[in-house]
């Protein structure tokens, strides 16, 4: 991996950046790393001299719970989470991040963060809202391909939230529902899907860049279909009964 000769060495190889294309800037983070600050002067500093049009960001753990193992639990470390959050949500704010792919809670999130991106979609879906373009200043997709022993919920999201507050706007959830993301890029815009095993879409939106910077976000159909729980997409069995 890419070595980033200004950060501590501890960070070589799981922090960098790559130019996908003309249209397209990845940054990689470590979020299992206690050098949270480091990483987000980096981010600032990398994320200043690009010209792309789209700015993503991806890293292990959700930015709404950014801990590590041996510190979240930790009394004397305080409000551990908050304050890496804090620290995040200016840094990505500073970088003009669009979109941010991350992991980790076992259950699948995607969450709108804007001073006009409204209440979010209700559990089945408010289809006055389909269609309708909104100002966002980024998208945070949560998801796993794995085991979904997690479980989500509209109330748990607001928990977990903290500092994003009343710009945050959750628009789908899922439980029990392993998925991959088909993420394309063609100049000011940006597609997404997020699929099931089986490929059916289950969520999707577009961004659309002006030409003064703002992303304007249209849900997909798919983003308004029924929500999957554990109680109707079957029995649950962990990773040892698939063995």
């Amino acid at each position: 991996m890419p070595v980033e000769a200004g950060l501590p060495e501890a960070l070589h190889e799981t922090v960098y950046d790559l130019r996908y294309s003309d249209d397209l800037h990845v940054f990689v983070l470590d979020s299992s790393s206690p050098l949270w600050a480091e990483q987000m002067a980096w981010l600032e500093a990398t994320s200043a001299t690009s010209d792309a049009t789209w700015k993503v960001i991806g890293m292990h753990h959700s930015p709404f719970r950014p801990g590590i193992q041996g510190y979240a639990n930790n009394p004397e470390r305080g409000d551990f989470h908050r304050e890496r959050q804090d620290m995040f949500l200016e840094a990505a704010r500073a970088a003009d991040i669009d979109l941010i792919l991350a992991g980790h809670n076992h259950s699948y999130t995607r969450a709108s963060v804007g001073e006009d991106v409204g209440p979010g979609i209700p559990d089945q879906g408010a289809r006055a809202l389909l269609g309708t373009p909104r100002d966002v200043e980024m998208v945070v997709v949560v998801s796993i391909s794995g085991a979904m022993s997690g479980t989500m919920t509209p109330d748990r999201f607001t928990q977990n939230e903290r500092k994003f507050g009343d710009d945050i706007a959750l628009e789908r959830w899922a439980n029990n529902t392993p998925t991959y993301q088909v993420v394309n890029v063609d100049a000011d815009r940006l597609s997404y899907t997020s699929h099931l095993g089986t490929s059916e879409v289950y969520d999707a939106f577009t961004l659309e860049k002006s030409v003064d910077g703002t992303a304007q976000l249209t849900n997909g159909e798919a983003a308004f279909g029924d929500t999957r729980r554990f109680e109707n997409t079957g029995p649950y069995r962990d990773k040892d009964q698939l063995r």
